[in-house]
C-alpha cells in the first residue's frame, strides 16, 4: 500500500508537469492539455504498479490492458459521484471534497488492481483476454445509458442546489412524518375549509385546491405510494438535515434501477446461457 501511494504521488506530479509543458510550452488550452496528458499518465501508472507495487513480471498482455482500463473507468465512476456528494450535497469545501473523493478512489483502485488486474500473478493463472474486454465494453455501455438517464432526469448538465426547503409533495410528507402526522405539512386555505362542499369543483372556491392530493378534515394527504419517502427522502433528511431535490431522487431511482436490472440480466445470461466451450 505504501508503494501504491508513492506511485500515486509520482504519477500526479508527472501529470501536472505534462499539463504545464503542453499548456505553456506548446500553447495548448487547459482542456486540450489535460486530455493530452492523461494517456501518458495512465501508462506510467500502469507500468509502475505492475512492476514495482505488485511485482508482476509477466509480459503485458491485452488482458492486462483491458482489466486496467476497466479499473480506471470503474474508479472514476466512484470518484466523481463521491466528489459530487461531498461538495454539492454535504457542502464540503472543494479541496476537502476532492481529497475525500480521491481517498475513496485510491482505495477502490488499489483493490481492483490487486484482485483483478495483477492478482493473476499471485494465483498463477491467466484469465481469458476476451472476457476482460467484454467486461470493459459492458461497463462503458452501462455508463452511457446511465449518463442518458441522468441527463433525461436533470434536463441539463447542471446539478440542482441542496439546502433550500423543497415544496414537492414527498418533502412535505417527510415534514409531516417528522411531526407525527400522515398528512402533508402544509396549511390548507381557510376558504377551502369553509366551503360547503370542498370536494365539488363547481362549489368550492377556484384555485384553492392543489392537484394530486386528497383533502380530508382540514388536511392534505397523498393518495399514491409513499415508498420514495420511506426509502430515500426521509433517510436523506435525517442524515444531512436538508431536503432532497426531486431531480436527485429521479437520477438515483432511474440509474439505480437500471444497474439492478443490468446486473440481473447478466446473472441470467451467465447462469442459464453459458458459452459452449465452458459446457464442453
Amino acid at each position: 500500500m505504501v508503494r501504491f501511494g508513492c506511485v500515486g504521488v509520482a504519477v500526479t506530479l508527472f501529470f501536472m508537469g505534462l499539463n504545464a509543458l503542453f499548456a505553456r510550452g506548446l500553447g495548448l488550452g487547459a482542456q486540450a492539455a489535460f486530455l493530452a496528458s492523461y494517456p501518458p499518465a495512465l501508462a506510467l501508472h500502469f507500468t509502475l504498479n505492475k512492476l514495482w507495487t505488485f511485482g508482476d513480471r509477466r509480459a503485458t498482455s491485452a488482458r492486462h490492458i483491458g482489466d486496467y482500463l476497466f479499473s480506471v473507468v470503474a474508479t472514476f465512476l466512484i470518484q466523481w459521484p463521491a466528489f459530487t456528494a461531498l461538495h454539492g450535497i454535504f457542502h464540503l469545501a472543494g479541496w476537502a471534497a476532492a481529497g475525500g473523493a480521491n481517498l475513496i478512489q485510491m482505495t477502490a483502485s488499489y483493490l481492483l488492481l490487486r484482485r483483478r488486474v495483477f492478482g493473476a500473478a499471485e494465483a498463477g493463472k491467466e484469465p481469458d483476454t476476451a472476457s476482460s474486454w467484454h467486461r470493459l465494453a459492458l461497463l462503458l455501455a452501462a455508463v452511457g445509458v446511465s449518463a442518458l438517464l441522468a441527463w433525461t432526469s436533470l434536463g441539463k448538465w447542471e446539478l440542482p442546489q441542496t439546502g433550500p426547503r423543497e415544496q414537492d409533495y414527498f418533502n412535505l410528507l417527510v415534514r409531516g412524518f417528522r411531526k407525527g402526522s400522515l398528512a402533508l405539512d402544509v396549511e390548507v386555505p381557510e376558504a377551502l375549509k369553509a366551503s360547503r362542499n370542498p370536494y365539488d369543483p363547481a362549489v368550492r372556491p377556484a384555485g384553492v385546491a392543489p392537484h394530486d392530493v386528497s383533502y380530508y378534515k382540514g388536511r392534505y394527504y397523498l393518495y399514491f405510494g409513499v415508498v420514495p419517502v420511506v426509502t430515500l427522502f426521509w433517510p436523506f433528511r435525517a442524515l444531512t438535515g436538508f431536503d432532497l431535490s426531486m431531480a436527485y431522487a429521479a437520477v438515483a431511482y432511474g440509474v439505480g434501477a437500471f444497474w439492478v436490472v443490468a446486473w440481473l440480466w447478466l446473472r441470467i445470461v451467465r447462469d442459464l446461457f453459458p458459452p459452449r466451450n465452458s459446457a464442453a
